[in-house]
């Protein structure tokens, strides 16, 4: 928790709808408007914060916020913010896909949120989630954006800096996911840490190319 990777989740996705049109931010945390209010933040490189206190923004602000809203509005993305399962969730993936400006991405904040068969093993229940998401993703050729939150070996490590197998029930995760990416700052475990502002982006899995790691600033 608190590394970011709504954050992250977002600006991909942002990034991804700027090149492939709309897309379907599946919610099951956030309402519709905390989505948005998101999405503009990455647009405008402003906190939410101040995105909350409009009062204290100046024109240069206001000016960023209305472009932000703007441009959002040309990729006509869509947010399901409900606790569903996952066959609710690819049907409406998949009634996107086949219309009319077809799907760019879909994204789901989080797996672990995801409504599950509760007559099932816990890893089994998640094998037939991941399963079945990649099975959409090949079948449509829509990019699939699925969170994850981390079990809780990292806590017992001198080093926090999450492996795929700090993954809740990773095996599924591991064999279906093409990336795997790890947000991680140190500044959440060590308040003098020397990285203050700096996220560490840990690609784990990348099966196209080789595991790396790449920093990126990051705004509180």
């Amino acid at each position: 928790a608190g590394m970011g990777k709504t954050e992250l989740a977002i600006m991909m996705a942002n990034y991804i709808g700027s090149q492939r049109g709309s897309g379907l931010f599946v919610s099951m945390e956030m309402s519709d408007t905390q989505v948005a209010e998101r999405h503009i933040a990455d647009f405008t490189g402003l906190p939410v914060g101040k995105l909350r206190n409009p009062l204290g923004m100046d024109n240069t602000d206001h000016g960023k916020v209305g472009q932000a809203v703007t441009e959002l509005d040309k990729y006509e993305n869509y947010v399901l913010d409900a606790t569903v399962g996952v066959g609710e969730i690819i049907a409406h993936a998949t009634n996107m896909a086949m219309g009319d400006n077809g799907l760019g991405f879909l994204c789901i904040d989080y797996l672990g949120l995801i409504k599950k068969n509760k007559a099932e093993r816990n890893d089994l229940a998640i094998a037939d989630i991941t399963r079945a998401l990649k099975g959409f993703s090949l079948q449509y050729k829509v990019p699939v954006i699925l969170l994850s939150q981390l079990n809780r070996n990292v806590a017992g490590r001198a080093d926090k800096r999450p492996i795929i197998q700090d993954l809740r029930d990773s095996g599924s995760i591991e064999q279906d996911a093409d990336v795997i990416i790890f947000p991680y700052r140190d500044e959440v475990h060590d308040q003098n840490s020397k990285m203050k502002g700096t996220a560490e982006i840990i690609v784990a899995k990348y099966r196209s190319g080789e595991p790396t790691t790449c920093y990126m600033g990051w705004r509180n």
